[in-house]
């Protein structure tokens, strides 16, 4: 009879017992290794997208203050980036202009991490396309209502990449809106989309390559005139050939016929009074001077009327020549002719009329717009940078990664 030795059968077993826990004890805790070293990841690119944000954050109080603020060496800025620390860790912002296919005013990318570089654990980027200015993207806007005839179009460029150039420097973003209705007719085409107001009316796709929509609800506020013209002396007309230096002025017309020249190099800021605020016609100009180092901007309480070679402005930038019909009541400005007009019109009050066979590149904004003959206006894009009554910083796109 064989015996068992019970003592040596016990110990094996204790010993299988043994190894078996110590299996499971170490398998135990690799699981909690691995379940920290995933929680503290996550927890570093959640405070790395917490920091990105911040950055965000504070590049659009940078607008705020600065509707043109980018980082870029004008600003300073000569490795194209701002960089500041926050908390554990540190974010950088770029502030761009927009690319072709960024639909926007600036771009803001901004990346934060945790800790510091070249060290970090983690990071994240925020991409923020923006929109200043108004608010809104239209190259021609009517409190109540806009008409179409004839050979009248509208398409986009953005002068800040060049000159307009219909085989590069031209898109198909030349919106229209208004409160109220579309009418078009003849050849009139929209080379954007439309937007009425949302009892509007207007369907007609054969006159419009984007989209039409009934949503605009936009309050246009009146125009304020600065207090620092407001109290100035009145200076009478302009009504001879003459150069204007840059400064701030007070005039109760500008009044020119026959061949007179009035240049003017900005930085100019001038309150118009009269009515006629503004009167152009025959062979007589206003130029602004391709030296101006900043735009020209006229207040005008009453009608304006631009004829014949009307206004040069020679820098070719749109925002370097923006007139606001600043009047409470109705009023009426007329641009006309054949020549090229770079400049914006403000002027939610006014009655918007504008004909002839010119190119007129900016943006305008009217009570009522009707444009007419082979008038072909070029929305340029840039302004939306430009703080028309009120300085505004709207997110268009948020993006994380």
């Amino acid at each position: 009879m064989i015996s068992v030795n019970r003592s040596g059968i016990v110990l094996i077993v204790a010993i299988f017992t043994m190894m078996l826990f110590a299996l499971l004890l170490i398998t135990v805790i690799n699981m909690q290794s691995s379940n920290f070293d995933v929680n503290v990841r996550t927890f570093n690119s959640e405070r790395a997208l917490f920091t990105a944000e911040a950055g965000s954050q504070w590049a659009l109080n940078q607008l705020h203050k600065d509707l043109n603020w980018r980082t870029d060496s004008s600003h300073g800025y000569i490795n194209g980036y701002a960089g500041h620390k926050f908390g554990p860790g540190e974010y950088q912002v770029i502030c761009r202009n927009p690319q072709a296919s960024e639909h926007a005013s600036a771009v803001i990318i901004s990346t934060g991490f945790v800790p510091k570089q070249p060290f970090y654990l983690g990071k994240r980027i925020v991409k923020l396309l923006v929109d200043t200015g108004l608010g809104f993207n239209f190259g021609v806007f009517a409190g109540e209502s806009i008409g179409m005839s004839g050979q009248a179009k509208i398409d986009s460029y953005n002068s800040s990449e060049g000159p307009y150039d219909q085989f590069g420097n031209r898109w198909n973003n030349g919106n229209v809106g208004t409160n109220g209705d579309i009418s078009a007719s003849g050849q009139a085409y929209v080379y954007g989309n439309a937007d009425t107001g949302p009892w509007g009316k207007f369907n007609d796709t054969k006159y419009v390559w984007g989209t039409i929509s009934h949503t605009s609800n936009y309050n246009l506020p009146t125009v304020s005139i600065p207090s620092t013209l407001v109290n100035l002396t009145n200076s009478g007309d302009l009504t001879k050939t003459q150069t204007i230096d840059p400064g701030d002025y007070k005039h109760t017309s500008i009044d020119l016929s026959g061949q007179k020249i009035l240049t003017i190099i900005g930085p100019v800021n001038m309150y118009l009074t009269g009515n006629p605020a503004i009167n152009i016609t025959g062979q007589a100009q206003i130029i602004i001077d391709a030296l101006s180092t900043g735009p020209v901007t006229m207040y005008a309480d009453k009608d304006i009327s631009i004829s014949g070679q009307g206004v040069a402005n020679n820098t070719n930038l749109p925002k370097n020549f923006i007139l606001y019909g600043s009047g409470a009541g109705s009023s009426t400005i007329s641009i006309t002719g054949q020549g090229n007009f770079y400049g914006g019109v403000i002027a939610p009050n006014a009655n918007l009329d504008i004909s002839g066979q010119g190119n007129l590149f900016g943006a305008f904004i009217g009570k009522t717009v009707d444009l007419s003959g082979q008038a072909f206006i070029h929305y340029d894009e840039s302004m939306k940078t430009l703080p028309l009554f009120e300085k505004k910083v709207n997110i268009a796109s948020w993006a994380e990664q």
